[in-house]
């Protein structure tokens, strides 16, 4: 990894720490990332079952998490940034998809897919920052449902595999839903659906 590299992800990190300090008014217990990536045969193959060629790239996706009392509060710099609705607050009792391009319903699913799969996820607080670009190609959604994922395994103790864990936010992807718009993802034709 080159120095710049490395400072680049080290400022990154020290910035969602500190988002998260200042917007939870503690210290998360631990921070989660994951690279884009530039896909060489097309964006979304892998949702159709193809061949997919990808290299990692020098943009990430930031998860600074900490384990909360009641409720799930995750919030986004990004969205903070544009001076749009930034914060989804829920509970597992409440817990549905709310549509509409919401950016919450990354988390929710993903809490749900964890949930379908046997895992008894604990209520967290959760301050995102990301610098892989939305809608670009270079898989913004995959980056968050990775990280995300990651950081949820991890505070969690589900000790699950590092090789298999990307497998469950694909999973969600296929299944659920993928931005910009809300829908199902399905292997068959979209008549079957």
């Amino acid at each position: 990894m080159s120095g710049y590299v490395l400072t680049s992800v080290i400022m990154s990190v020290d910035i969602v720490t500190r988002e998260f300090r200042e917007f939870f008014n503690e210290k998360p217990a631990l921070v989660a990332s994951a690279p884009g990536r530039l896909d060489f045969l097309n964006t979304h193959q892998d949702y159709k079952g193809l061949p997919v060629v990808a290299v990692g790239i020098n943009l990430r996706t930031y998860i600074a998490i900490s384990k909360s009392q009641y409720e799930f509060v995750v919030a986004s710099g990004n969205l903070r940034d544009e001076g749009v609705k930034y914060i989804d607050r829920f509970s597992l009792s409440d817990l549905k998809l709310i549509g509409g391009k919401w950016f919450g319903d990354y988390v929710r699913a993903l809490v749900m897919a964890f949930m379908r799969h046997g895992y008894s996820v604990s209520p967290f607080k959760a301050w995102i920052r990301s610098n892989v670009p939305i809608a670009s190609g270079l898989g913004s959604s995959g980056t968050l449902l990775v990280a995300l994922a990651s950081a949820i395994n991890a505070i969690n103790g589900f000790n699950l595999d590092r090789k298999l864990l990307p497998r469950l936010p694909m999973r969600l992807s296929m299944m659920l839903w993928v931005y910009p718009v809300v829908g199902l993802i399905s292997m068959r034709p979209p008549s079957a659906i």
